[in-house]
C-alpha cells in the first residue's frame, strides 16, 4: 500500500494504477477498536549502522467508527531484526563507507472522493511519487570518488545496498541517482558529506526496487 508492486519477492515502483493495494490498520487501545480503512500510505527505510533498518509509515484513510473490543490474541514475533552491518553498499560501483542511510519514497497520497461512498470517499490514492535517498559518505579525493563533479554534471549513479539478519536479505536497487542537495559535513572528526539524492528511473518503472532472498 505504500507504491511497490511486487514479483514474487521483488517490490518495484511502478505506473500502473491497478496495481495498487490499500489496507485495513486497526488499533486497539484501552479496550476500544480504532480503524482506518482504505488506506494508502508512505515508507521511508533508514537506520544507522549497527542499528535495525526502520520502516517508518505515515497512512491515510477512512475512518471507522470505533467500537467497543477486546485486545486479539499476540504472539511475540522471535525474527531477527534487520541490521545496517555486514552488508554491502556500493554508490556508482564504488565502495563507500557511509555511518547512516534513508531511502524515502515520497508519495503523495489524496482521497478518492466519491458521493455514493460512506464519508464521501472511496479510498485513499497515491497519484504522485518522487524518491529520494539520503547519506553521510566519508569524502574522497577527487581521483577517488568526486563527488562535486558528478554532482556539478548532474551526472546520476546506481547504488546497490544489502542488509540482512543473518537469514534473509533485503537488497535495495536503485539505478539511476542523481545528486540534489550536497553539503559538507563532519562526524566527530571524519570529514563527511549530507549526501540527497534523487532515484530516477533507469529503463522503465525501475527508479526503486527491494529484493528479499
Amino acid at each position: 500500500a505504500c507504491g511497490l508492486a511486487k514479483t514474487s519477492e521483488v517490490y518495484q515502483v511502478h505506473s500502473t494504477h491497478s496495481n495498487d493495494k490499500t489496507i485495513s490498520i486497526d488499533v486497539y487501545e484501552d479496550g476500544i477498536l480504532k480503524t482506518l480503512i482504505g488506506a494508502s500510505g508512505n515508507v521511508t527505510f533508514e537506520g544507522e549502522t549497527g542499528k535495525r533498518l526502520m520502516c517508518n509509515f505515515e497512512f491515510s484513510g477512512r475512518w471507522k467508527a470505533p467500537t467497543d473490543a477486546a485486545l486479539p490474541a499476540f504472539a511475540p514475533s522471535t525474527t531477527t531484526p534487520f541490521r545496517l552491518q555486514g552488508g554491502t553498499f556500493t554508490l556508482g560501483g564504488e565502495s563507500i563507507k557511509i555511518a547512516k542511510f534513508s531511502l524515502d519514497m515520497g508519495n503523495v497520497v489524496v482521497p478518492r472522493f466519491d458521493v455514493d461512498a460512506a464519508g464521501g470517499i472511496l479510498y485513499y490514492m497515491i497519484v504522485d511519487q518522487d524518491s529520494a535517498v539520503s547519506m553521510d559518505p566519508e569524502a574522497d579525493k577527487v581521483a577517488g570518488y568526486d563527488f562535486n563533479g558528478l554532482w556539478l554534471a548532474h551526472t546520476e549513479a546506481a547504488v546497490s545496498f544489502a542488509v540482512g539478519d543473518g537469514t534473509d536479505t533485503a537488497t535495495f536497487t536503485l539505478p539511476a541517482v542523481q545528486i540534489k542537495e550536497l553539503a559538507g559535513g563532519d562526524r566527530e572528526g571524519i570529514l563527511t558529506y549530507d549526501y540527497n539524492g534523487q532515484c530516477n528511473h533507469s529503463s522503465g518503472n525501475d527508479a526503486v526496487a527491494v529484493a528479499v532472498t
